[in-house]
């Protein structure tokens, strides 16, 4: 059983009346999420088959100033693909990457719209990592979709050392030439982070989430911090209806001036 420490010891605090919750400030030092690409400089992605170009754009944009837009120039080999490639990306410690993509309905004649896949230094493709791309029915012109996939269900693929990402659109019997695809908010996705309290039961700070406490709150259950650290500041209180306080051997609760926990 893993060691529990407040101070090197487990502390049995004493009972107070339940505060209102107000709010808790979160610092998610080391997990924020990684954009991958930010698409205002496009010259390292390469393109080809049916699309003719790949360059920025701020026509149809989910977050920043740019998007990329794949330009659909023919149909003749029935798809049209963009890739990039790094020397070692590593994913390792995200849960999901994630895209936004953009389509004008009108364009495609099928539900299936293509996928996305990676490739590890190795050479070898991730088994699961493929991302399908499907419309759904709608009665607009446009279809935009944020789709995630989970890194933790690939085999066959080393994910601390990626080295290509490889996107496949089909072209195959649109009614007509050009048109465009966009893609957007390309993001590797960490772990949600631990600093907020649930409703009720316990408080667990996981994932090395360095969490403050600026103002007056109250959890039901106890305060376990397993995987990181709080700090309570001079205007924060923490109202521990459960009672304990565990801090496993490596973490960190530090009390600042004023600050205080059940007083």
């Amino acid at each position: 059983m893993m060691e529990r420490n407040l101070l090197s010891n487990l502390i049995k605090l004493s009972k107070l009346s339940i505060l209102s919750i107000l709010v808790i400030l979160c610092i998610p030092i080391a997990f924020a999420n990684y954009t991958i690409e930010d698409f205002e400089d496009v010259s390292d992605w390469t393109y080809g088959d049916d699309f003719g170009n790949f360059d920025t754009s701020t026509t149809q944009v989910k977050a920043g100033t740019y998007s990329g837009r794949m330009n659909a120039t023919n149909t003749v080999a029935g798809t049209g693909n963009i890739q990039k490639e790094w020397n070692g990306l590593d994913a390792s410690s995200y849960d999901n990457y994630s895209f936004w993509i953009w389509i004008d309905e009108n364009d495609f004649p099928y539900e299936f719209l293509g996928q996305c896949s990676w490739r590890d230094q190795s050479a070898d493709g991730c088994t699961n990592s493929d991302v399908s791309i499907t419309k759904t029915l709608q009665t607009d012109d446009g279809w935009s979709q944020y789709i995630s996939s989970g890194i933790s269900t690939w085999t066959f693929c080393n994910v601390s050392d990626l080295d290509r990402l490889l996107c496949e659109i089909s072209t195959e019997d649109a009614p007509s030439v050009p048109f465009y695809i966009y893609i957007d908010q390309l993001e590797l996705v960490r772990p949600p982070d631990s600093c907020t309290p649930p409703t009720s039961g316990d408080w667990t700070i996981i994932n090395g989430d360095a969490c403050t406490l600026n103002e007056a709150d109250t959890i039901t259950g106890n305060l376990n911090i397993s995987d990181g650290s709080l700090e309570i500041q001079g205007s924060g209180t923490l109202t521990v209806s459960g009672g304990y306080v565990y801090i496993y051997s490596g973490n960190q609760l530090s009390l600042l001036s004023g600050g205080q926990i059940n007083g």
